[in-house]
């Protein structure tokens, strides 16, 4: 993972000169400065739009014919029938984390400290990151059809969350799985208009400065360690 928030601006999104590595237009929405990337989610290829949280393990969107979610979204829902719900008596529900309910359908609960929850049902799903992407190449995975949503998740633009957590699930491990990046590492550069999300490698070429690497301190999530932090001369030390 690397991150940075001073990065090189350009209006051209395509892939990178490795084909097997992806660079991905990250959207910036108005003054709330949250950053999100669109997603091409079912045969149909619905667009959802998503917004990035390296906190959570699930990646959620609101779909039909299920939801009554009446929150203003960027885009259609996307259609989840039956045949994609996930069982209860299929080991992929426990190892998601996910719960029966009395229609023997997995579902899932996803909250985080900023205040969002989303509450569904899991559905497989082909995933591509381009538009008119050819059907192979895109990757099944399991995200959260989305039946509740609550608090800042309900009133922001975007139609759900790309779960970028540590975890089997999240797309990174299913692009690499597939054999579609060379390396389980993404990287997001923010703009004030924007930014990139890279996938497969780091396409330094795209951030201004150095890129500095520091030791992940926990399994679970992107947590680093610090002592001392600098903001024009002034000196905040961790406990801050």
């Amino acid at each position: 993972l690397v991150l940075s928030y001073h990065c090189a601006f350009s209006s051209s999104y395509s892939n990178s000169n490795n084909d097997s590595s992806f660079n991905v237009h990250l959207f910036s929405k108005g003054n709330s400065k949250y950053y999100y990337v669109d997603l091409f989610i079912g045969e149909s290829m619905t667009k959802q739009s998503f917004l990035l949280d390296t906190s959570s393990s699930i990646t959620t969107s609101v779909c039909n014919p299920f939801s009554k979610i009446t929150g203003e979204h960027l885009n259609n829902y996307y259609t989840a029938d039956m045949s994609t719900l996930l069982p209860c008596n299929k080991e992929d529900c426990d190892n998601l984390g996910g719960v029966c309910n009395e229609n023997l359908k997995c579902i899932f609960s996803s909250s985080n400290g900023e205040g969002y929850k989303a509450i569904g049902l899991f559905s497989k799903q082909i995933v591509r990151t381009k538009v008119n992407q050819p059907l192979e190449e895109g990757i099944k995975m399991f995200i959260g059809c989305t039946l509740e949503e609550e608090n800042i998740l309900y009133y922001q633009k975007a139609d759900g969350i790309l779960g970028l957590g540590n975890s089997n699930n999240n797309i990174i491990n299913h692009l690499y799985n597939k054999g579609k990046i060379p390396q389980k590492v993404f990287s997001l550069c923010h703009t004030p208009n924007g930014g990139h999300f890279s996938i497969g490698e780091i396409n330094s070429s795209l951030h201004i400065n150095n890129i500095h690497y520091f030791q992940i301190t926990s399994q679970n999530t992107y947590s680093i360690s610090f002592t001392d932090v600098l903001i024009n001369d002034n000196h905040f030390d961790s406990h801050h």
